[in-house]
């Protein structure tokens, strides 16, 4: 078995200009994997998940340019996978 793990970022934030919200949707794919972000009015809930700690920085800072970042947390999560 192998031990595996990534990097398990929530964030919310409130948005400077709705009309950048597909260019920070765009930041964000290229920094992890499995981003899910719920946008009520100009208010953004974002999860994600980073196999790389660098990016935990390079994600709030992004966020940040982006709007008023109300809540940043990260977990790093572990799981075993079989080796095929």
């Amino acid at each position: 078995m192998r031990n595996n793990f990534h990097y398990e970022i929530l964030a919310t934030l409130i948005l400077k200009q709705l009309s950048d919200f597909s260019e920070l949707k765009n930041e964000l794919l290229n920094l992890g994997t499995c981003l899910d972000i719920s946008l009520y009015k100009n208010r953004a809930r974002i999860h994600i998940h980073s196999p790389d700690s660098e990016n935990k920085e390079t994600i709030r800072k992004i966020l940040q340019k982006a709007g008023e970042l109300t809540s940043f947390s990260s977990e790093k999560e572990h799981w075993k996978e079989e080796e095929s």
